[in-house]
């Protein structure tokens, strides 16, 4: 379908849908024990039910479908590339059309996008990350991004995000490991 090419010509985005699930590991083990010293989550990994889903997955799948947008905000190396990409999975799963920002340089969405469109962003950047919460914000857009606590706030208050925008956003917290 167009919306389908739209996303093909779109370099900023990558659909994550269902045909992921076939992109298995050619060695699993090996691709499981490079995460475990450190190397990030993969998509074939967050397909493979390998890796422990935590209990937020659930309140953040509810956030995620009352719309809005909805920030995971933790210290860094808790997870939560790994939660976002597992969640990013689990809705894909559930039949949403999840767009999972690919690249740093740019968040240029395509024209048209379904009804039940979740963008996910990983670690914004701070330059054009602010025109794209104002266009969720104004489009009623279901965003979730994940974000280091110190980098969040130093970015609310460096770009004067409004606290209209700010009091529409969900946070959750990160869980902390034990």
């Amino acid at each position: 379908s167009s919306i389908y090419k739209m996303i093909q010509d779109c370099e900023e985005w990558k659909h994550i849908s269902r045909d992921m699930k076939e992109q298995k590991p050619r060695n699993l083990e090996l691709s499981v024990k490079r995460f475990l010293i450190g190397y990030p989550c993969t998509w074939t990994l967050a397909f493979s039910n390998v890796l422990v889903v935590r209990n937020q997955i659930s309140s953040l799948i509810s956030k995620v479908q009352e719309g809005g947008i909805v920030a995971l905000l933790g210290a860094g190396a808790e997870g939560k590339s790994t939660l976002i990409k597992q969640l990013s999975v689990q809705l894909c799963q559930e039949g949403y059309f999840i767009l999972f920002h690919n690249q740093r340089k740019s968040y240029k969405l395509p024209k048209a996008l379904p009804d039940n469109t979740v963008l996910v962003v990983d670690d914004p950047d701070e330059s054009s990350f602010v025109q794209l919460l104002k266009q969720v914000y104004e489009n009623g857009i279901t965003l979730l991004f994940a974000a280091r606590y110190n980098e969040w706030n130093f970015f609310c208050e460096r770009y004067n995000i409004t606290s209209d925008v700010i009091r529409s956003i969900t946070i959750i917290e990160m869980e902390k490991i034990t």
